[in-house]
């Protein structure tokens, strides 16, 4: 019986030199030895084990928080912009969606700003209008195993990679994923566990400078003149 943590997509590439032969373990029972063992046809058997840990759902849990927390740091200035109560936010964000927010923040909180506030909510929407294309990303992909074959005194050995994947409808780009080289598609498309955690310490950050920016920094109203208007006959 199959567990529900098995990885998506597995993928294969022979660094080694060697012939081989992958043998896919199921997720479950017992785990066989990692060795690899030599076959008469001169080819190597290789046990490919999936990684079980937990590590990479807590990853993924932990950057869906710091996004969260982000998201509620918009709606607080987008409430501060309105002069509405932020619990009456989540009607606007979930109408405007992610640009929608980021440009009524613009139109309507950053000219009330003092100018180094302003500066500074300039600078967090330019990262925050990146980080949602990452996020999305990240969201909407899978896990996917890459399995690099490489040779350890004189035999293929396995190294396992864990990342998120997201598949782009761009087939040439599709095609950068699965060669294992460091490329711009790798890197628009495909996140390491590190590198999710990388990006979830940064939006904690976003998140401290955000929640420096309070009514303190707005700027005082402007005087609204008032325009007597008189009747005319009658």
């Amino acid at each position: 019986m199959a567990s529900n943590n098995p990885f998506h997509y597995v993928g294969l590439i022979n660094r080694s030199g060697h012939g081989i032969s992958p043998r896919m373990i199921p997720d479950v029972g017992a785990i066989p030895s990692q060795d690899p063992v030599l076959l008469p046809n001169g080819a190597f058997e290789i046990p490919i084990i999936q990684p079980r840990g937990e590590e990479r759902h807590a990853i993924l849990g932990i950057f869906l928080d710091e996004w969260s927390k982000l998201e509620m740091q918009v709606a607080r200035l987008l409430a501060l912009s309105l002069g509405s109560d932020p619990m009456e936010m989540p009607v606007l964000m979930n109408g405007l969606g992610s640009r929608g927010q980021r440009d009524a923040l613009t139109s309507l909180l950053l000219p009330r700003l003092k100018d180094g506030a302003a500066s500074k909510l300039q600078k967090i929407m330019e990262k925050i209008k990146a980080h949602t294309t990452r996020r999305n990303h990240i969201i909407h992909g899978y896990w996917y195993l890459e399995v690099v074959i490489t040779d350890r005194n004189g035999v293929p050995w396995p190294n396992y990679r864990q990342y998120r994947r997201y598949d782009p409808s761009d087939i040439a780009a599709r095609r950068q994923l699965d060669s294992g080289n460091e490329t711009q598609a790798r890197k628009n498309y495909m996140f390491s566990l590190s590198r999710i955690q990388a990006l979830s310490a940064e939006m904690q950050g976003l998140w401290h400078e955000f929640s420096s920016i309070t009514e303190r920094d707005t700027k005082p109203a402007p005087q609204r003149s008032v325009r007597k208007i008189t009747a005319v006959g009658g």
